[in-house]
């Protein structure tokens, strides 16, 4: 994860089958496990963003994420 103009951002996107919408884990750091939802998807790159609104998104960057599901 990293993060880039106030939003987490991941080189995952649409070209590898990321969908908008999917669920994805991200190693945490209070928590063994963050839960994130995919908000938004380009060609090359998506956006996660936590479940809880209130995680400091810097607190994420450099952590490993992985995608739950890829919605058809």
């Amino acid at each position: 994860l990293q993060v880039a103009d106030g939003q987490l951002s991941v080189p995952i996107g649409s070209y590898h089958g990321m969908r908008q919408n999917a669920l994805a884990v991200a190693t945490g750091t209070d928590t063994p496990w963050q839960i994130m939802r995919v908000s938004e998807v380009t060609a090359m790159a998506s956006i996660p963003t936590p479940l809880n609104d209130r995680r400091d998104i810097n607190i994420l960057a450099g952590r490993t994420v992985e995608s739950l599901e890829v919605p058809q």
